[in-house]
């Protein structure tokens, strides 16, 4: 079933409180799927008198720190069953709605007696099933976005009066303690992870009315920007230095690709972690219609990201078994680098060829993959 009035999840959140609630989101979970996980969190323990757990495979980023979740119920799902027989009163899925997509195994989906999934990707009709409840907006710049949405309609700003408000009724900072932090810290890194701090084109102005909120419950978005997207040890710098160096172009120049791997990681003292939001280095390349990153996650396993503003680069992912945006997608291969570089170019050179450019109207929609 499809959700549109937000005061169905308000209350369904309302009607679990003091009952266990699973938290879940994609694999290789991003600064989105995990800050809104964490949001989420803090709105279930603290609004809604729930007891959540995010239910994860993933070990947590270290590049996410800054935003406290030292203190949450952090575990993979057969952790949790070590502890507990009983099914999850509610299983929330979010930025992202395909079953085999999630962090976690399947199996999660049989151990809740009730499933709501909130995302902000393009709905595939396949993965809908009648029985659970869907909040989707593929219009919405992140999943983080959504959640406010539903937060809001709850009148976060009256829950924390007593926070901004001392007995003489004059203002005065949040209580750092509080919350409420975390939360807005939480909403504007999955802003800032899903528009490339607002560099791409889906920060529309719902985008910047969302962080003005924040901002006014206390955000201090200089030092978010700076802990999520610019506080990297030096050798992540010339990991990144080692990587751009790879850029290459196809012989009509029309397609710029280039290669991470696992030894650049190894001789800079990095881990899988540096591969988050790599292609912001290269999104100002201009004369270029497609963009191809290629990263080794194993030997001979690579994750392909596609980056275009002329194309639908989620049908080009789509071919090889993957998905996402039609300006940012992705898709994982296996096979040595050359024979798998050959065969994405060959194939991005194809769909080019049969496919006319949206020069005429950029293609509108932007994220991560």
């Amino acid at each position: 079933m499809f959700i549109y009035d937000l005061e169905q999840i308000n209350n369904l959140f309302k009607l679990h409180s003091g009952k266990r609630i699973a938290i879940t989101t994609h694999e290789n979970p991003d600064g989105d799927g995990l800050a809104t996980s964490l949001a989420l969190y803090y709105c279930l323990d603290k609004i809604y008198q729930a007891e959540p757990y995010i239910i994860i495979d993933s070990v947590f980023p270290t590049f996410l720190d800054f935003l406290n979740y030292q203190h949450c119920r952090i575990m993979d799902f057969e952790e949790y069953k070590k502890v507990f027989i009983d099914k999850f009163e509610l299983l929330v899925v979010l930025d992202c709605h395909e079953e085999d997509r999630v962090d976690t195994v399947n199996e999660i989906f049989l151990y809740s007696k009730k499933v709501l999934v909130i995302d902000h990707h393009e709905a595939k009709k396949k993965f809908i099933k009648e029985e659970y409840l869907y909040y989707l907006d593929n219009d919405a710049v992140s999943t983080g976005v959504m959640l406010h949405r539903i937060i809001e309609s709850v009148k976060l700003k009256n829950y924390i009066a007593n926070d901004l408000l001392n007995t003489n009724n004059e203002t005065k900072p949040i209580n750092t303690s509080s919350f409420v932090k975390d939360y807005v810290d939480c909403i504007y890194t999955s802003i800032l992870n899903d528009t490339d701090n607002f560099v791409n084109s889906n920060a529309k102005r719902e985008t910047f009315l969302v962080v003005a909120d924040l901002i006014d419950m206390g955000l201090e978005t200089h030092i978010i920007v700076n802990q999520f997207l610019n506080k990297k040890p030096i050798f992540y710098y010339k990991f990144i230095g080692d990587v751009l160096s790879t850029i290459k172009l196809n012989k009509n120049k029309k397609i710029v690709y280039y290669v991470s791997t696992l030894k650049m990681l190894r001789d800079n003292h990095q881990d899988i972690e540096s591969y988050s939001k790599m292609m912001r280095w290269t999104k100002g390349a201009y004369d270029v219609e497609v963009q191809v990153l290629f990263q080794e996650y194993e030997n001979n396993v690579w994750r392909i990201s596609l980056r275009s503003d002329l194309y639908d680069v989620s049908q080009m992912a789509q071919y090889f078994g993957g998905g996402g945006h039609k300006k940012a997608s992705g898709f994982q291969l296996e096979g040595n680098f050359n024979f798998v570089k050959k065969n994405v170019i060959s194939f991005i050179e194809e769909q080019i060829k049969k496919s006319p450019s949206s020069n005429e109207g950029h293609i509108d929609d932007e994220e991560k993959y």
